[in-house]
């Protein structure tokens, strides 16, 4: 199945912090700054930054800017895997702590939506991300499913309160990480978990970012159709992630000409997107914001 039909659309275009490898995340939002990025996703870092919200607010004020909260920001000096699903009450507390922490920075920044990673069937230790995963200690899916569940509700009721939207990110899911051909180890890589999830949880502001990079790997791996995923949750979509690869691993390459989403975009003229490139130079930016406008006009 594949979307083919062009609509005129004008949306708000950001960049992830995440584009410029830094851990110093005020250097790389003055980096984005000066390469005249104005919206602009906060995302991880491992930098903890003394007066956060004060910074950000005089940030926001000085350049008129407009942010998004993404998963592990502001980051801790504690650093850990946030988790809905953990079945560790310690980290799934200090995961439910951080969200609500998130929260109520977006509500001060004027920020709409929050947006976090769909939980894990383990607890992965931080230095495990973006690798094979320990594969030990593998919750029940039901169990793990049933926590994220409860954690769901009790942040989007949270949020509903300032009027913002929580968007599960959909997992990506390569070969090396699936168990004797399965997948034993992440929630929310399949459409259907989506929609059992929106049944279950119940609340309205209860969201999808799509990472469009992750579908597409977790598709090659578990061959679904990805346009049939996004079709199938499409009515709850408040976000895409954009970044490239192969459809092997999460390589987080420059979004092309003959990047797969396009027609996707363009069915969806009611959702923001974020650029997650990696090493990103301010040419590099440039032609990421010229092909994004020319293919969606």
């Amino acid at each position: 199945m594949e979307y083919d039909r062009v609509i005129n659309i004008e949306l708000m275009l950001y960049f992830s912090s995440y584009c410029i490898p830094s851990k110093n995340i005020k250097k790389t939002l003055y980096q984005l700054i000066k390469a005249d990025i104005y919206n602009l996703e906060l995302s991880s870092g491992e930098q903890v930054i003394p007066e956060v919200k004060n910074w950000l607010l005089d940030l926001k004020q000085k350049y008129q800017l407009n942010f998004l909260i993404h998963n592990y920001f502001p980051p801790s000096a504690d650093r850990f895997v946030l988790n809905l699903a953990s079945q560790d009450k310690i980290i799934l507390n200090k995961t439910i702590e951080h969200c609500k922490k998130a929260i109520t920075l977006a509500d001060l920044l004027d920020i709409p939506i929050y947006s976090v990673h769909a939980g894990f069937r383990i607890d992965p230790k931080p230095s495990e991300l973006g690798k094979p995963l320990n594969k030990t200690r593998i919750v029940p899916y039901d169990v793990a499913y049933s926590t994220m569940a409860e954690s769901l509700k009790e942040l989007c009721e949270f949020a509903r309160n300032l009027n913002i939207d929580i968007a599960v990110e959909n997992h990506e899911l390569n070969k090396a990480n699936l168990t004797n051909g399965k997948n034993e180890l992440l929630l929310m890589c399949e459409a259907s978990e989506y929609l059992r999830l929106f049944d279950d949880v119940k609340k309205d502001n209860l969201k999808i970012l799509v990472d469009a990079g992750h579908l597409n790997v977790t598709a090659t791996t578990l061959k679904f159709d990805k346009f049939d995923f996004v079709n199938k949750v499409r009515h709850k979509i408040v976000l895409f992630h954009l970044s490239d690869n192969n459809g092997l691993k999460d390589e987080h390459k420059l979004i092309t000409e003959n990047s797969w989403f396009w027609s996707i975009l363009q069915c969806n003229p009611h959702v923001n997107c974020v650029i997650e490139s990696h090493n990103l130079t301010s040419d590099l930016i440039d032609q990421t914001q010229t092909l994004y406008q020319r293919r969606l006009s």
